[in-house]
């Protein structure tokens, strides 16, 4: 994207003065050399010499143009470059905007999300060789200091140093997760920045995010083990969960060493029906590694619980607003023993099976899909007649709706893994809710291997119902797209009423095998469809995802030889002469 596609704004909200530095005390008698490395602005600092006040520091904000969860942005009173092309290129064109008019800007605040190392500002991943082929432009920042605020961004210490080395200013980073908990990073010379003195001690407070970003990982149909006896945070093993609960399991599968965890949270419940036990050892046909809960319901009508899963690199997450979370690919699911009356609602899987009739497969409006036993049969274990079997292409939150409408008690089990073989023949059915499927989710990198991608992915609109795409065919359709690689651009255009082509135009800046990503977030909202339609974007499987990828591929070496000799007058060679030397160029 050329570099006048930069936006950049003055936020000017009323608010109380914020200090002019982000440097916060935390010196002690005991440490009075770092006390001297530490400085605050809460006091205007003096020209040593002059003893007149310092002019005030100048800021740049620099972050993505639609940043999720960072929502404390809009209040700064500060100069914000919303990146949404090349960030050196965009931030160097304000950085000479604000110098033309007489502003000089000395410190950068970089919010990104990140983790692992891997920051990633606008669609740009922010790389020692990224770094090295922007120098020309870094050099020119004349800065004094930069600050990372991504979480973990301080475990790549080649992106630290390099971009140190390239602008040589002090950039300040953190190795851990920035929250409201954790809120400092640090340079090397050990001086200290907190956000709070940059957002403010209220918008910190009320801030229940993260700037961690999520990893993509192929679960490949494992098995996911809910054992309670690795229950971390919530009531312990065999107790039950209120309104607004949470359980964590530690370790529930772990995939190329990284270990996951998975949160179980209740969104809602209604008034007549209790969670009295969860996972208890005694509970009829539980196995260990199941999510199965014992309800109990007092009252004839319609009564459920309604809970959601989220997973999380392990460790990391401990409470509201922490954790770095995890999208899991290629998940399977049973859930066994649905009789008496009981039903359960399942959101963004796929396809499924059943065997026999017994239960029912009925489509919501809010795009779940509700497995019911309308007969009122008995059934125990795993037995074909209670048990139903989900596939998922992705899993960022997993939302299950579980309910009765009898007075009585209900069991659930959850069964995270393949299961034991049907006893009757499966019938496999694709999901009756709306959804898009994809012909890819990942594209290769053109032969001309210049960053350029010349594939693309067919998105089919299924039981669309009377929603159709707006405009005509050939027209845009509105999306947004995160996670794109500097250089390229992401298109998609309406093909028919229930068709569309992804594409990406442009080239990317950096486009090595090393630069292969796989969570690009793509998010079709309600302005994609034509008006009046019977389908909202939100009740859509796979409008939004998080798990698009796109592989490049390393410039190819050839060897060219020149040999010296006898030609025959064309240039052909006819003799070698002896002791002549050939020349091996490798292109």
């Amino acid at each position: 994207m050329p570099v006048s596609s930069c936006v950049t704004t003055k936020n000017v909200h009323a608010k109380e003065a914020k200090p002019a530095s982000y440097f916060s005390h935390i010196a002690t008698n005991a440490n009075t050399e770092a006390a001297q490395r530490t400085t605050s602005s809460l006091k205007t600092p003096r020209d040593k010499e002059t003893d007149h006040p310092r002019k005030q520091t100048s800021r740049l904000v620099a972050t993505h143009h639609n940043i999720r969860d960072v929502d404390w942005l809009h209040s700064l009173n500060e100069d914000i470059a919303w990146i949404q092309g090349d960030p050196v290129q965009e931030i160097s064109q304000q950085l000479n905007q604000n110098k033309q008019a007489g502003k000089a800007i000395s410190e950068l605040h970089i919010v990104a999300h990140g983790s692992n190392g891997e920051v990633k500002l606008g669609n740009t991943l922010l790389t020692k060789q990224y770094l090295e082929e922007s120098s020309h432009l870094l050099q020119e920042w004349k800065l004094e200091a930069i600050y990372l605020w991504s979480c973990e961004a301080g475990l790549n210490t080649q992106l630290t140093t390099t971009l140190e080395e390239c602008t040589g200013a002090d950039v300040y980073s953190s190795k851990a997760k920035i929250n409201r908990e954790q809120p400092n990073i640090s340079s090397k010379k050990e001086t200290t920045a907190s956000l709070e003195a940059l957002i403010g001690r209220e918008q910190l407070k009320n801030w229940d995010g993260n700037l961690a970003s999520t990893q993509i990982l192929d679960a490949n149909f494992q098995q996911l083990d809910f054992d309670a006896d690795n229950i971390t945070i919530g009531p312990a093993k065999g107790s039950g969960l209120t309104s607004g609960g949470e359980i964590l399991y530690s370790g529930v599968i772990t995939i190329g060493g990284q270990i996951v965890d998975a949160r179980v949270s209740v969104i809602t419940k209604t008034t007549n029906l209790t969670i009295d036990e969860l996972d208890k050892d005694n509970l009829v046909d539980a196995e260990d590694w199941h999510i199965s809960p014992r309800f109990w319901n007092t009252t004839p009508g319609d009564e459920y619980v309604h809970a959601k899963i989220t997973f999380y690199e392990n460790g990391t997450y401990t409470g509201a607003g922490t954790g770095n979370l995890v999208t899991l690919e290629n998940v399977v699911l049973n859930s066994y023993d649905i009789d008496g009356s009981q039903y359960q609602e399942f959101k963004n899987f796929q396809r499924y099976e059943l065997v026999g009739s017994t239960l029912t497969d009925t489509a919501q409006a809010d795009g779940s899909v509700r497995f019911a036993d309308l007969s009122n049969q008995s059934t125990s274990g795993t037995a074909d007649a209670g048990r139903v079997k989900l596939y998922y292409d992705s899993i960022d939150e997993f939302e299950i709706k579980m309910g009765t409408t009898r007075a009585a008690y209900v069991y659930f089990y959850l069964d995270f893994q393949q299961g034991p073989a049907w006893t009757g023949i499966p019938v496999v059915s694709n999901t009756p809710a709306p959804n898009f499927t994809w012909s890819t989710r990942n594209l290769s990198e053109a032969v001309a291997n210049d960053g350029s991608f010349s594939q693309s992915s067919t998105i089919t609109f299924n039981n669309s119902g009377t929603t159709i795409f707006a405009g005509s065919n050939g027209d845009a359709i509105t999306h947004t797209a995160t996670n794109v690689p500097s250089g390229l651009t992401s298109s998609v255009t309406r093909a028919s009423a229930t068709t569309a082509t992804l594409t990406f135009t442009g080239n990317a800046s950096a486009h090595a095998s090393a630069n292969d990503l796989n969570n690009i977030e793509l998010e079709f909202t309600n302005s994609a469809f034509a008006a009046g339609g019977s389908v909202s974007a939100s009740s859509i499987t796979d409008a939004r995802i998080t798990n698009f990828g796109l592989t490049f591929s390393d410039p190819t070496k050839g060897v060219t030889i020149a040999q010296t000799g006898t030609t025959d007058g064309s240039g052909n060679l006819l003799t070698t002469e002896a002791g002549s030397t050939s020349t091996f160029t490798v292109v």
